[in-house]
């Protein structure tokens, strides 16, 4: 197997190998007019493409500050219950979080075993690591849970069934049913923040 490191070092000795990348020169680039715009997505021009690119970073603020928001309102919520933590909850929530993460990794191409071993982890490791963060998430759960019971706040149906045909549309091999159940998990949730916010 050939020496990747000496093959590019050229200390002591006069490279053999020209490193030169090559710059784009201006003229090279596209021109940045209406056409070029129009090209990109649904913009009419230039100044459409400006006013759009401005709406769209300051609504990426808004949203960050908004999760930032809501989490401060978690985390005091959580810190101020008093609960019993079903272990059965924890151990949910553990499975939610590596079984994500072993998407994302399969997602990537590689093998979820591999990164385990490249990690020099076993499955019962990252259990362990991530138990600080089920046991958040779980305790959420409980949390928003009362709260929707308590305030009596349910998702709206005619938005459920929206959402579970954009799903249904999106990944052909969903189960229609979990699809539901999420659905009306994610809304219900946002009725509570809302809620949350409005207090």
């Amino acid at each position: 197997m050939k020496d990747v490191a000496k093959e590019h070092a050229c200390e002591g000795e006069e490279c053999k190998h020209d490193h030169k990348v090559e710059e784009v020169e201006e003229d090279e680039l596209p021109p940045f007019d209406d056409k070029y715009v129009q090209a990109l997505g649904p913009f009419k021009d230039v100044e459409d493409f400006k006013i759009k690119l401005k709406e769209n970073m300051k609504l990426e603020k808004e949203n960050q500050l908004k999760e930032k928001n809501r989490l401060k309102i978690i985390e005091k919520i959580i810190d101020d219950s008093e609960m019993d933590l079903p272990e059965i909850l924890v151990e949910v929530e553990l499975d939610k979080i590596l079984y994500r993460m072993e998407s994302d990794i399969a997602h990537m191409g590689l093998k979820f075993e591999d990164y385990l071993k490249h990690l020099n982890k076993t499955v019962e490791d990252l259990r362990k690591e991530f138990r600080k963060d089920a046991e958040k998430k779980a305790k959420l759960g409980l949390v928003l849970n009362e709260i929707s019971k308590l305030e009596k706040i349910v998702a709206d149906e005619e938005q459920v069934a929206k959402e579970v045909a954009m799903i249904l549309d999106r990944y052909k091999e969903a189960d229609p049913e979990r699809a539901r159940l999420h659905a009306e998990n994610v809304l219900t949730n946002e009725k509570i923040f809302q809620f949350l916010e409005s207090q």
